[in-house]
């Protein structure tokens, strides 16, 4: 095939396209965030209120305020203002708590009355008076709070407002009888609402609002929250011009604060409703914060988010709360926590506090993968008369907070990195019995998917279970000092148990077995440890593999569920070839490209198609090839994402078992980062129009989409090499597919990218599909070549704005396709240029495939 390089193929192009195309860019990861010092945020859930005295609350609440600022660093105070229906302050268009009430001798009720009589109220005297400390302070808006489970007069919780509307309760899919959180597809829901929020911005000194989308992170019906999110986004551009028409600004001149607090990754804000990414790129919000229900959780994927708020100049913030344990009341019960162990909960995992060690690990993994600051959550509560503010546990709070302030603190410590099964035994906490959004076993009540825990159950007894687990230590090849150890129960000493980590085995004579419960009690079971000296290396994203190879009748199933790595001290390692340095690679597989495919079968077939099997192990035998030649070329992580149609066409358990498969869905290259060496794209197709290819199109064979990238035809290949380039900095090394598809690569992307035909058009216009025997041994070959040239191949960069047209099969089509994305996608920045022509400028590669 012919060589042609990307200077030669620019020369080729218009002035301004070679403006476009021809620049290169230095190679980087997340843009990094300007020079400025994020802020570090401190919730009150206005625990204070709970507890103060009926007569002169005053000086109570600011003593309180004091041990807080004395203890805990932070600049931004964050005060539960309302739920949002009722409200902790003296309203006049909302309902404030308590008002049905007759008597004042009640919780909160007793304090907040006392207050009034003094002429203020708490949102005004805690705003004064830590204001008055130098703190940025918001109101925090909790958009669906449902403590209480019924409409019930008697619960203060309970807004008259819901009590009066019971018609504008959401109605869920599930048919649970406890819902009591309103839908905000109501515009009287949204109005209401938006009142208090006014008149918070309008009548109070605050330097702005704090909205809380994850208590209780239910805003439409729980199958809705995609589908409904467009109406959530005009609501959150709506909050924005009120506070900007407000007439107010903050002391030093600038706009008041918009800070949004999200579920805990990109999947659990769609499910409730949150495109936080058109919010950040509208320029609306100033800060976001990444935050689980109510735990500290470190695998929060903070880097989903920071791809997006770190260029926008948003602070990204994560939230670290006093809690590290899941909803388990055990068993197992942990035996080893010392002060880091509340007294008000069960003994199980539910009842294990934050150390320091482990705050610091769960912060270097935050800081590592985006994040700008800390949010520190539900550690307000404890600096009152509670049983869990003893002098040793305030003690406990400020060394594991001051420890996460920053990157150089974090480092300057050991770090435990606790992983524990944070979705165990929710499912049992249902609807009637909690009010959670979602309540899936294995799952958070955000709709998370968390550690999980790995059953041996008899049909998998000698197959290799994995658990993932992201570690910042390590990931640049590090030699680390400490341990690595996990628990599995129901084992004996006799059962045979071969562990690996990223897939290279751990010797047996370097694991250490030891009884279950000296430290977690009440499940039998071994402990196992192994010196981080003899581990295998450790690559940030990583995955410990097991197998239990004895096969015996057990009264009940073994199970792993609790990993940890302690790390108390690190340096490099001896530099290897250079061709061992480029060790992590991401495939992604398309359904059209693969050895022996000639038709659309993944959209085309049915699911109990009889051809349908064969096609799926076509396509997974493909996938394979390409992992084996990449772990053959020293790759020690090969991550796998199925893109084409949807996620039914890789058989997973065909799958290498060596390779990680990234869950379906997301942007294009989801999970992609610059952390990753190279990418693989397996199974691809010409673009729409291309000669001598097999199934040429562009994203959808029915609408015919045909694409220009300023002012050159492009299809997916062109697209893949623009976002890995431009978004992460990661080049693209292989492509396999037909010959037209070969030829497009080296077109675009330089004769060094490796291609892999498996089919050709001949010239009578035939198909020649070359057989699985000659095709897989190609494609080894080719992964193998493509990761030993890897270091030398650079990102595919092009520099934005770029200009962008789509050509669809008709006028029909298109008007189809435009009033779609008008109505879905409330920043798409298409325009009818023709009947069924659309343009756009993009800034980013957001809106890349229109």
């Amino acid at each position: 095939m012919t060589a042609v390089g990307q200077r030669r193929h620019v020369n080729r192009l218009a002035p301004i396209v070679f403006l476009a195309f021809g620049t290169l860019v230095q190679q980087s990861g997340a843009a990094d965030p300007p020079k400025r010092t994020p802020r570090t945020v401190f919730n009150d859930d206005a625990q204070v209120l709970r507890e103060a005295p009926a007569k002169d609350p005053a000086p109570y609440i600011k003593a309180w305020l004091d041990r807080e600022t004395a203890a805990v660093p932070f600049s931004t105070f964050v005060f539960l203002a309302s739920t949002p229906d009722i409200c902790f302050f003296d309203t006049k268009v909302g309902e404030e708590y308590g008002a049905r009430r007759k008597t004042s001798d009640h919780l909160y009720i007793r304090a907040m009355r006392a207050l009034k009589k003094e002429n203020t109220d708490a949102l005004r005297l805690v705003t004064d008076h830590m204001q008055a400390k130098g703190k940025e302070v918001l109101a925090a808006i909790r958009m669906s709070d449902t403590h209480h489970t019924r409409l019930n007069k008697f619960d203060d919780l309970c807004s008259q407002f819901a009590i009066d509307h019971p018609e504008y309760v959401i109605k869920q899919p599930d048919g649970r009888t406890n819902e009591t959180a309103l839908d905000y597809s109501i515009a009287a829901v949204r109005d209401h609402r938006i009142k208090i929020m006014k008149e918070i911005v309008t009548d109070y000194p605050v330097d702005g609002l704090e909205l809380n989308f994850v208590r209780w992170a239910k805003h439409f019906p729980r199958d809705k929250g995609r589908e409904k999110a467009p109406i959530m986004t005009r609501y959150v551009e709506r909050i924005r011009r009120m506070m900007d028409n407000s007439g107010r600004k903050r002391k030093n001149g600038k706009r008041l604060t918009l800070g949004i607090r999200v579920p805990e990754s990109l999947h659990t804000c769609w499910l409730a409703g949150v495109d936080i990414e058109t919010w950040v790129k509208k320029g609306w919000i100033d800060f976001v914060v990444i935050s689980t229900w109510n735990n500290t959780d470190p695998q929060l994927p903070v880097d989903e988010f920071s791809r997006f708020t770190r260029p926008a100049g948003v602070d990204t913030i994560v939230t670290m709360g006093n809690m590290i344990g899941s909803l388990s009341a055990g068993p197992p019960i942990p035996r080893d926590r010392g002060t880091a162990q509340s007294s008000k909960h069960a003994a199980g995992y539910v009842s294990m506090l934050l150390n320091t060690a482990e705050a610091r690990g769960a912060a270097a993994n935050f800081y590592t993968y985006g994040a700008d600051s800390i949010s520190f959550w539900n550690v307000g509560i404890h600096f009152g008369r509670e049983v869990t503010a003893s002098p040793e546990q305030r003690k406990r709070i400020a060394a594991w907070t001051h420890a996460v302030g920053s990157r150089k603190q974090v480092w300057a410590g050991p770090r435990t990195y606790r992983f524990l099964p944070m979705g165990k035994g929710i499912s049992a906490r249902k609807p009637p019995v909690r009010n959670y959004p979602w309540y899936d076993e294995g799952s958070s009540p955000l709709g998370q998917k968390n550690n999980p825990s790995l059953l041996f159950t008899d049909a998998r007894i000698g197959k290799r279970l994995v658990y993932p687990f992201r570690v910042a230590d390590g990931r640049k090849g590090e030699l680390l000092e400490g341990r690595l150890r996990f628990w599995i129960y129901h084992v004996t000493d006799n059962d045979k148990v071969l562990v690996d980590v990223n897939g290279t085995t751990v010797p047996r004579q370097h694991i250490r077995r030891l009884k279950a419960g000296t430290l977690r009690a009440e499940l039998p079971g071994t402990r196992f440890e192994i010196d981080l000296s003899h581990c295998p290396p450790l690559r940030g994203d990583n995955r410990l593999g097991l197998v239990l190879a004895t096969r015996e009748k057990r009264a009940h199933v073994p199970l792993m569920e609790e990993l940890e790595i302690h790390v108390t001290g690190s340096k490099p390692r001896a530099r290897t070839s250079q061709a061992t340095e480029a060790r992590k690679f991401y495939i992604a597989v398309d359904s059209e490209g693969p050895t022996g495919v000639n038709e659309y079968w993944a959209r085309n077939l049915k699911a109990d198609s009889p051809r349908l099997p064969r096609f799926r192990k076509l396509l997974t035998d493909d996938v394979n090839a390409a992992v084996a030649g990449c772990f053959a070329a020293g790759a020690t992580e090969v991550h796998v994402k199925d893109d084409g149609f949807r996620d039914r066409n890789i058989l997973r358990d065909r799958l290498d078992s060596r390779a990680r498969l990234i869950p379906s869905g997301g942007p294009l290259l989801h999970g992609l980062d610059s952390s990753f060496s190279g990418v693989l794209l397996v199974g691809f197709h010409a673009r729409e129009g291309a000669r001598k290819s097999v199934l040429p199109h562009t994203w959808s064979s029915g609408r015919r989409r045909r694409y220009v990238f300023n002012g050159r035809e492009a299809g997916e290949l062109a697209a893949y090499a623009i976002v890995a380039g431009h978004d992460h900095g990661v080049p693209i090394v292989m492509a396999t597919g037909c010959d037209g598809l070969c030829q497009e690569t080296h077109d675009w992307l330089g004769a060094d990218v490796v291609t892999v035909s498996v089919k050709r058009v001949q010239s009578d216009g035939s198909v020649v599909l070359d057989p699985p025997a000659v095709t897989l041994p190609r494609i080894t070959t080719g992964a193998r070549q493509a990761v030993q040239r890897a270091t030398r191949l650079k990102p595919f960069r092009i520099s934005f704005p770029i200009h962008v047209r789509l050509q669809l099969k008709d006028a029909t089509t298109a008007r189809g396709y435009v009033n779609w994305r008008i109505l879905n996608k409330p920043d798409w920045p298409g325009h009818h240029t023709g009947t069924r022509i659309i343009e756009a400028w993009l800034k980013s590669t957001r809106h890349l495939c229109l």
